[in-house]
């Protein structure tokens, strides 16, 4: 294997030479096939299986915190094929991986990955605001990681990393650490409010106006769904 392909970029791998192998142990290198890749600035090991592997995503995952301990980056296993709910229970351990040409969990490249001109937009997506106003009016989310933020908000990976990545380019949180990335606000409290105050939306996409009279109705409360009510 002389490339893999990420978010729609053929990237090229390099051998490991006997200096970049020191450090790592026997079983690896008699299992896994490591390449060094380089994406956005951030260099990788890639662990591609010689055969048929048997680890769980738990001992994946050890094995990743492992090589980072010892070579300070992050590594990333290959597979050519993997079933929705193997993909969901390496994530849930935090384990980066790729899948042939077709996906890819590996949030240190879409963290670090830069926002051109045109991909910063000045006005929030609607997942940026709701982590906005959550941080602001629910509970403090600094020192949260990505994967932690699943659990504050009814995003999934993919959206927040947008919406972080969002903020960032704007100047309103950084990103701390190498491996789980830890999500920090710049500002607190009136000052962060008032320097998003142009780039909230508008959550009311329009206002209708009637003189018909309604003489029958269900009377709704402000918590109501408008589907029951005349909210």
């Amino acid at each position: 294997m002389k490339e893999i392909t990420i978010a729609g970029q053929r990237i090229v791998l390099k051998e490991l030479s006997i200096q970049d192998q020191k450090g790592l142990w026997l079983e690896l290198i008699a299992n896994f096939d490591m390449k060094q890749f380089e994406f956005n600035g951030q260099v990788m090991l890639l662990l591609v299986a010689k055969g048929e592997v048997d680890y769980t995503n738990v001992q994946r995952r050890k094995i990743s915190e492992r090589i980072e301990s010892v070579k300070h980056i992050p590594a990333v296993f290959y597979f050519d094929n993997l079933l929705t709910y193997e993909r969901d229970r390496l994530v849930e351990q935090g384990v980066y991986f790729v899948v042939a040409d077709k996906f890819a969990f590996v949030p240190t490249l879409i963290i670090n990955r830069r926002s051109t001109k045109s991909e910063i937009k000045e006005l929030f997506y609607p997942s940026t605001q709701y982590i906005l106003l959550y941080h602001l009016q629910i509970e403090n989310l600094d020192g949260l990681s990505l994967k932690e933020l699943e659990d504050k908000v009814p995003y999934k990976y993919k959206t927040i990393a947008k919406s972080i990545k969002q903020l960032e380019a704007l100047g309103l949180v950084r990103l701390e650490g190498s491996r789980n990335k830890k999500l920090v606000f710049e500002m607190s409290g009136k000052e962060l409010w008032d320097n998003v105050s142009t780039n909230l939306i508008d959550p009311i996409k329009s206002i209708e106006y009637t003189s018909d009279i309604f003489p029958e109705g269900d009377v709704g409360g402000i918590s109501a769904l408008s589907h029951y009510s005349m909210l």
